[in-house]
């Protein structure tokens, strides 16, 4: 009965034991929270602020009473002043008029005294716990006042102990801060008030409210035997306040002497030391506090806390640059930044740990080499795969697998896809691979593939077209490499990919259909070089010229003296040059062909020399030599380039009307309820692009037409231009209200023998001219006079005018003035165009221009008794 009794007894503890456990959890959750407002008086990012809520936060973590931390700052530190003090007091009482306190917690004395000071308005009779508060003076608080805290007390006299100590042969002490809130003026009168007790026979010097950038150059003329005391954050010429960690970096990287101060968070950044105040501790205290009067402790009943906390605290690297030694410090002094020992570990425990990992590394390196040697063969392969398959992950090619031995082909389905096929269309054969390729192609893919199986090549590429399911053709670019092979060096496997190019061949095709008269150019230049009338240089194995003809001693100003028996490389300069005949004559290159760039010395210019090389053999087919043609082709890559910004030009001039014709067609197509109005307004504007859009292919038909070499055609009759004339000039009045158009058409009734239309076609190029390049509100004027030896036009605009060079080039074909401005149209053939057609009827035009003082174009044409 007893056992029974104890053991009952134990279970009914146990179960008591685990109630109580708990109920506190449970009552716990059921506490109401209390809610404290923290103020503080700078801004978050602050190193000093941050450490305070940090101290606060890490407090109240672990706290039983639980709290709600409601975070404001004041940001006094970058607007300091009375004014802002009193808006920011209104502001903060909008912002908590809807919020009930338990406590109010204070940081630092912007803080603190505007919690004083606006107390009855803000905070009724909350209690207040201030921390970081300097220039404490004990007989301002009373029980009355309900308030108590953390008294920030600076260690002024023990930091200038240890200075003089360390420096004993200072005689000046150099106070650098700034006066930016009531902490900076409380802590400057703290600092002052401490000195004057010191008594020390030191000279004091106050440099205050001094901007960095001045203060940079002052300190760089300190000497041995002044000291600095840093008393609070720097500010810059234009006013920005620098925060801690940059206003000692940037007062030490000009600093000769030592920097001391009283806090931690210079520390580490130029700051030698001193008995130093830390924010987290000052945060921890005054949550300490707080939770005591919110657990129910009469707050008179808990003193301010003014106890000497401070903490002797160094950098190593400042001790080291002024040859301070440790054994110097006080006896309590800690230092940051000190060199790691060699063990970090117990001597005998390092080398038991070095030993037995040393084993350990070298049984891994045996294991892993075995590894290695069973698996190599294996790896090789599988990295070759991999590398295939994860690049064709991010492409849109297609894979296969070709067996040698059995002559299964395995694709994929992109593979299929890209002719048309669905994955089960195909026979995974290599015989059906044969038989989409065109036959022509075949004929120059199965070499490649045939040498690189021999292994005469690593890997190929190869472009061949392939019958689709559709019927059609595709270009395809093949690529592929033998991946393994028996111990014969056999091949078993080949792999590879598929891309479909044929897009990229058709932009080839349209590319050289657009170029056609620079292919034909191209090709004049290779008659030309068959015939050898170009320069022409023969070279032996070693590269020394063996023959130069008159040609390429005139195209390299050489004669062939100079020239027998040099270096090519001497005569021909350029890297390129010398490698590509190094790679005929190695065999690398059966022909090859490059652009050099040669200076001419007589006409200071850049020529562009076409070089082809031809390998000259002996009677065992290996090459003796090489010839190399010349041939000067800067005037035809001047051409293309032309041709280049003609086709821009031109798909430009052609996509602006029928993007209008196209989207006003739309709307007309796709709205059944246009009115009648808006349609006619949408029809006139589709009329007026479709005649913009002829015009330029009535230019481009004049163009062909002089290219040709075919005369203008004339409809000539003898008539007067002045209904022609008057009718472009009124057409432009409606349609460009903000140009001025003068006229003085003097002799308007004169009779010409002309061609109407291509007469108003001049007229509307040189009017059209006038408006693009001129400003709006500028005028234009036109006049007209009979001369002696014609009919004179003169059509002159106050527009951007043209230099003296682009005034020569105005009637090239394809040059317009301000060819990077897309929003001044044309094609550039207006001018050509016009010129042709004045010359067909025995006329002349010109222009003069000054730049920005506008351009005047000129036509006389001869009358009708004279022509």
């Amino acid at each position: 009965m007893s056992f029974l009794t104890t053991k009952l007894l134990r279970t009914m503890i146990l179960v008591s034991l685990w109630i109580s456990l708990l109920i506190p959890g449970g009552l716990h959750a059921q506490e109401k929270h209390h809610n404290i407002l923290v103020l503080h008086s700078y801004h978050a990012g602050l190193v000093w602020t941050d450490g305070l809520q940090k101290g606060l936060e890490q407090y109240f973590a672990n706290s039983p009473v639980p709290v709600h931390l409601y975070v404001d700052y004041m940001d006094t530190k970058r607007n300091p002043g009375k004014e802002y003090l009193q808006r920011y007091s209104t502001l903060l009482q909008y912002k908590l008029r809807n919020l009930d306190f338990d406590l109010i917690l204070v940081t630092d004395n912007d803080a603190y005294n505007l919690a004083v000071q606006y107390r009855d308005d803000l905070f009724a009779s909350r209690p207040i716990v201030f921390c970081g508060v300097n220039d404490f003076h004990p007989e301002k608080f009373t029980a009355e006042q309900n308030i108590t805290g953390v008294a920030e007390d600076l260690s002024v006299e023990e930091t200038l102990d240890v200075a003089l100590k360390l420096q004993p042969n200072s005689k000046e002490l150099i106070l650098i801060g700034s006066r930016l809130g009531a902490t900076d003026l409380a802590i400057n009168q703290d600092i002052e008030r401490s000195l004057r007790r010191y008594g020390h026979g030191l000279k004091i010097t106050t440099w205050r409210d001094i901007p960095i950038e001045k203060l940079q150059k002052k300190v760089a003329t300190l000497k041995p035997g002044q000291l600095i005391f840093l008393s609070s954050v720097l500010t810059r010429r234009d006013g920005t306040v620098l925060s801690f960690r940059e206003s000692i970096k940037a007062l030490r990287c000009n600093c000769p002497v030592p920097i001391y101060s009283f806090w931690d968070f210079f520390l580490g950044y130029g700051l030698l030391g001193g008995k130093l105040i830390s924010s987290e501790a000052q945060g921890r205290e005054a949550a300490r506090l707080a939770e005591k009067i919110l657990s129910g402790v009469p707050i008179n009943q808990l003193p301010v806390i003014t106890g000497d906390a401070n903490v002797y605290l160094f950098d190593d690297v400042e001790l080291k640059r002024f040859g301070i030694s440790a054994s110097q410090l006080p006896a309590s002094s800690q230092r940051i930044n000190k060199p790691a020992g060699f063990y970090p570990v117990a001597k005998q425990d390092f080398w038991l740990l070095g030993v037995a990992g040393g084993l350990l590394l070298v049984l891994i390196g045996l294991l892993l080499w075995n590894l290695h040697i069973r698996k190599i063969a294996e790896q090789l392969i599988y990295e070759k795969e991999e590398r295939l398959r994860l690049a064709l992950d991010g492409s849109q090619d297609g894979f296969w697998d070709w067996d040698v031995s059995t002559g299964s082909n395995i694709v994929d389905e992109r593979w299929c896809r890209m002719l048309g096929y669905e994955p089960d269309e195909i026979e995974h054969h290599i015989d059906v691979w044969e038989k989409l390729v065109h036959p022509d192609d075949m004929k120059k893919t199965r070499p490649v593939h045939e040498r690189c199986m021999r292994g005469e090549i690593s890997h190929f590429a190869t472009e061949f077209r392939m019958r689709t399911k559709q019927g059609g053709w595709k270009w395809i670019l093949g690529r592929g490499m033998v991946v393994s092979r028996d111990q014969q060096g056999n091949p078993l496997r080949l792999t590879g990919t598929h891309k479909d190019i044929s897009q990229q061949k058709n932009t080839e095709h349209a590319l050289k259909k657009a170029l056609q008269e620079s292919e034909e150019a191209r090709n004049n230049i290779n008659a030309i070089l068959t015939s050898l009338t170009d320069g022409m240089i023969v070279s032996n194995r070693d590269h020394h010229i063996t023959m130069i003809n008159r040609a390429a001693q005139k195209l390299l100003d050489v004669d062939e003296h100079q020239a027998i028996g040099q270096l090519v490389e001497t005569i021909v300069d350029g890297q390129v040059f010398s490698d590509e005949l190094g790679s005929i004559l190695s065999q690398e290159k059966t022909t090859t062909t490059i652009d050099v760039e040669m200076m001419d010395q007589s006409r200071q210019e850049m020529r562009v020399i076409q070089a082809r090389f031809s390998a000259i053999y002996d009677n065992e087919s290996i090459p003796s030599g090489a010839i190399t043609l010349l041939q000067d082709v800067t005037r035809s890559r001047e051409m293309a380039r032309l041709k280049s910004e003609f086709i821009s030009t031109a798909a430009h001039e052609l996509r602006t009307p029928l993007t209008a014709m196209l989207g006003f067609s739309d709307l007309l197509l796709e709205s059944p309820d246009i009115s009648a109005e808006e349609r006619r307004e949408y029809l006139q504007i589709i009329s007026s692009k479709s005649e913009s859009l002829a015009a330029i292919v009535d230019d481009l038909l004049d163009l062909s037409r002089i290219e040709s070499g075919r005369l203008i055609t004339l409809d000539q009759k003898q008539i007067p231009l002045q209904q022609t004339l008057v009718g472009l000039i009124e057409q432009y009045r409606d349609s460009c209200p903000d140009h001025q158009f003068i006229t003085h058409l003097n002799d308007i009734d004169s009779m010409l023998y002309i061609d109407e239309n291509k007469m108003a076609q001049v007229i509307e190029n040189l009017l059209s001219n006038a408006v693009k390049y001129s400003p709006e509100g500028g005028n234009i004027s036109i006049e007209t006079r009979r001369e002696p030896d014609g009919f004179l036009l003169t059509i002159a605009d106050q527009g951007i005018g043209m230099t003296p060079a682009q005034v020569e080039r105005i009637f090239n074909k394809f040059y317009r003035v301000d060819g990077t401005n897309t929003a001044v149209g044309g094609l550039g053939l207006g001018m050509s165009i016009a010129k042709h057609i004045v010359e067909a009827h025995q006329g002349e035009i010109w222009v003069e221009s000054t730049i920005n003082q506008g351009t005047t174009s000129y036509v006389r044409l001869p009358l009708s008794d004279l022509s």
